[in-house]
């Protein structure tokens, strides 16, 4: 499994054009160095191992965090610890070469990445051998859209930001846009902003700048798609 694709989505956009500025403008100063270096230091990710065991403990503390039966987080617990058995059966039975992780940076397969890499610790060693080239295992299938945004915004895990936009479900760029059921109707006549939210880059017919609330409002597992083209 490849991890770089993942680390990489978490540098900020400003990272690459700082960068540039250092290495290409010609007799720029010392300090103009130091503060390049200063932004690889800084973003520069701890190894895999690590990682792992952070993760670990992360998930192993939400498990043993008390919650009444009622709540949501009660439930998000619950799927947990079914998609953790999912995974470590998985495991059991397919070595690490044999097995990949489809990621994209949407919510679902966030989770997924990071129950996944919390099971790694310690690193599974297994000598199954004869099971198919290929079977499909997704661990987080059964979760609903609210438990997958109560367990990424528990636990304070980084997101895609076009979530922030109004985007619920991400695709195609051309067949992706922010989800009509978190558009933000505000009062014409008035002068206040009532709400203050992340906005998307869309525009409404009389040339105003419509706005979304936050994908985690959404509540409804059906309205998740409405924002795609198919």
């Amino acid at each position: 499994m490849s991890t770089r694709a993942a680390g990489d989505a978490l540098l900020p956009n400003g990272l690459e054009p700082a960068q540039e500025k250092c290495t290409q403008e010609n007799g720029h100063t010392y300090a103009q160095e130091q503060e390049c270096q200063h932004l690889h230091e800084e973003h520069s990710q701890p190894p895999l191992p690590t990682v792992v065991e952070n993760l670990h403990k992360q998930v192993a503390s939400f498990l043993s965090e008390p919650h009444d039966a009622s709540s949501m987080l009660y439930r998000v617990q619950n799927q947990t610890r079914i998609s953790l058995n999912v995974i470590q059966e998985a495991l059991k039975r397919f070595s690490l070469n044999e097995l990949s992780l489809s990621y994209n940076g949407g919510k679902d397969c966030l989770v997924m990445l990071i129950l996944f890499l919390s099971c790694l610790h310690p690193l599974p060693t297994t000598e199954n051998h004869g099971w198919p080239g290929f079977m499909r295992i997704h661990p987080v299938i059964d979760w609903h859209y609210a438990e997958i945004w109560a367990f990424i915004r528990h636990l304070g895990i980084e997101y895609c930001p076009l979530y922030d936009e109004g985007y619920t479900s991400l695709g195609g760029t051309n067949d992706t846009h922010p989800n009509p059921k978190l558009k933000i109707i505000s009062n014409e006549n008035s002068n206040d902003d009532p709400i203050q939210r992340p906005s998307s880059s869309s525009y409404t017919p009389n040339g105003g700048k419509a706005r979304y609330s936050p994908a985690y409002e959404l509540m409804d597992d059906d309205e998740e798609r409405l924002g795609r083209d198919w």
